[in-house]
């Protein structure tokens, strides 16, 4: 005696074609959305980054020039090398001198994928290395 009927139990199981093509689809469109904002984030932090480590080199100037009894910048100015094993930035090289305002400003530094020149407070920060 069977008391449930056949046409109301029906054994499907998983999901059919048209909802796996509208998951894939859906995760398709979220990804061309979501990867170039991340990925100009990115970028954006690494430039930062690389711009305070430059307005740094500012305040260690200074630093070097009073701890070793400089009176003021020498006129040759300094050439500029920071060593750090962390990778990305491997080093950052330059030189900084004192310009005909009496202002400290860069030239020519870079880490290998930015390149800063001015003064502290119109530093100019373009990409790729410094055209010497």
């Amino acid at each position: 005696m069977n008391l449930i009927n056949k046409d109301l139990v029906t054994n499907e199981k998983g999901f059919t074609l048209i909802e796996l093509i509208g998951v894939v689809l859906l995760l398709g469109i979220i990804s061309l959305i979501s990867v170039p904002t991340v990925s100009n984030i990115l970028q954006e932090s690494k430039e930062k980054a690389f711009k305070a480590s430059v307005i740094y080199l500012f305040e260690a100037t200074t630093i070097y020039i009073y701890d070793n009894d400089y009176p003021d910048m020498p006129s040759e100015g300094l050439d500029i090398t920071i060593i750090d094993n962390i990778d990305p930035n491997p080093f950052i090289s330059g030189y900084i001198f004192r310009n005909a305002n009496g202002k400290y400003e860069l030239a020519q530094v870079s880490d290998g994928r930015y390149c800063a020149n001015g003064e502290k407070g119109t530093l100019v920060i373009t990409k790729g290395t410094c055209n010497i």
